[in-house]
Order: C-alpha cells, then structure tokens, then sequence
C-alpha cells in the first residue's frame, strides 16, 4: 500500500526495510526537467505576489529574520529548520483559487 506522504514513482523500487530507490535520471532529459521546474516557479512566483497581502508580507519579513538568526548561529539544523518553517506556515495556498490548486503546486 503506497502512503499518501510518500512519493513512489512507478520506477521505484522498496526493499524491506530501506527507501525507496528511484530511478537515475537520464542526463539527455536533465535540461528539460530543470527549465520545467523553472517554469512552474515562476508561475507560483507570480501567482503568489498576486494574491499576497500586507499581512503576509511581514510573516514573510519576520520568517526572514528567524532564518538569519538561525545562519548566525552556524548550526545547520536550526537553519533547515527555520528554512521549513518558513514554507510550510505559508498562508497562501488557502487563498488560492481551488481551480488553480491542481496546477500550481498547493
């Protein structure tokens, strides 16, 4: 059974016990797969300033700070951490639209 927090491409193989093991990526198509993702950041990007508001703007200032505090202090996991909280607490997928949900990554 595949979990739903878990992504298992077809490719992949689990052994017991270990990750799963993905395929190499094929360096021919490595360019493709790079300019796509460009893309759809950029559309997000985008999307994302649209919809902003002020409010977001200074969770955004105030996530800033916390990451640079946590480079201050040369610990990395703290700067991972301060580096995920940043994004997951992001308010803005539930501002947009569910019809672009699907498509811009939320």
């Amino acid at each position: 059974m595949v979990r739903p927090d878990r992504f298992t491409p077809a490719s992949s193989i689990t052994l017991s016990n270990r990750s799963t093991i993905v395929a190499p990526i094929e360096v021919a198509t490595f360019p493709k797969y790079v300019e796509a993702l460009d893309i759809a950041q950029r559309m997000n990007t985008r999307l994302a300033a649209e919809l902003r508001s002020e409010a977001d703007l200074k969770a955004i200032a105030k996530r800033q700070k916390e990451f640079e505090a946590a480079v201050k202090t040369g610990n990395h996991l703290q700067m991972s951490e301060a580096n995920k909280q940043s994004t997951w607490r992001s308010p803005m997928p539930a501002r947009i639209p569910i019809s672009l949900r699907s498509t811009s990554g939320y």
